[in-house]
Formats: structure tokens, sequence, C-alpha cells
């Protein structure tokens, strides 16, 4: 406690020297002793008297909040579009999978529209074929009538 009164009593002989100085004072912003008015740092609290630096650390916890929301706004944008892009390519996976599926119908189908195409030729020929046998039954029945 002694060193309090001590450091107090300090304080009181160096506002006073000040005064007597006749050096024009202000009060600190933060610990509102007296200090000269030119001193842009207070030799009580050791705080800077300048404005800007008085608020910097305000200003610094200000723009760090704004700077962590506009990051969350971005993060939750950047996280929809991917949500969004997988989804889309999810629809592309799909897709491609029923144009594989359809092309191989397409392939089997063609395949089964050639088998189709070479049998019709051989009924049609083997149609021919019985059609001239038929003509070649007709002629000789018709031959041996006149017979």
């Amino acid at each position: 406690m002694g060193q309090i009164m001590a450091s107090g009593e300090e304080i009181i002989e160096n506002n006073q020297e000040l005064l007597d100085k006749n050096v024009q004072l202000k009060e600190c912003k933060h610990c509102k002793m007296a200090i000269k008015s030119t001193a842009k740092v207070c030799h009580h609290c050791n705080k800077n008297q300048n404005f800007i630096w008085f608020y910097l650390d305000k200003f610094a916890i200000i723009g760090s909040i704004i700077l962590i929301l506009l990051a969350s706004m971005q993060y939750y944008e950047a996280r929809q579009k991917n949500i969004q892009a997988n989804k889309a390519l999810n629809e592309a996976k799909d897709a491609k999978l029923k144009v594989s599926k359809l092309n191989e119908i397409i392939v089997k189908s063609r395949e089964s529209l050639e088998i189709l195409k070479i049998n019709a030729n051989k009924a049609s020929n083997e149609a021919k074929d019985a059609k001239l046998k038929v003509n070649e039954l007709n002629n000789i029945i018709v031959d041996s009538k006149k017979i």
C-alpha cells in the first residue's frame, strides 16, 4: 500500500512540475491523467492518444466480424453451388447410363432387323422357288392333259 501511495504522490508531483513549467496539458483518453498536449503516448498508462490508434482494436474486431460474415456467406453460396453441381453430375451419369442402355437396345434391334431381312430374303427366294415349282407342275399337268 505504501508503493501505491508513493506512485500516486509521484503522479501528483509530475503533474505539478508540468503545470509549473507552463506546459500545455491535456487529459489522457485512457487513464484521465494530465499529459503534455503534444504527447502521442501517455507516460502513465503507455496508451496511444491518436484517435485511430485509440479505436483501432475496435475497428479490427468489427472488421474481423464483417470478414467472417462475408466468408460464411461465400462458403454457404459455394456449398449450395457444389450441391447443385453434384446433383447435375448425378443426373448426367444417369442420363449417360440410359443412353448406353438405349444404344445397346438399338444395336440389338439392328441385329434383329438384319436377321429379319435375311430371313425375309430367304422366304422370298423360297416363295419364288415354290412358285417356279408350282408353275413347272402346272406345265407338266397341262402337258399331260395334251397327251
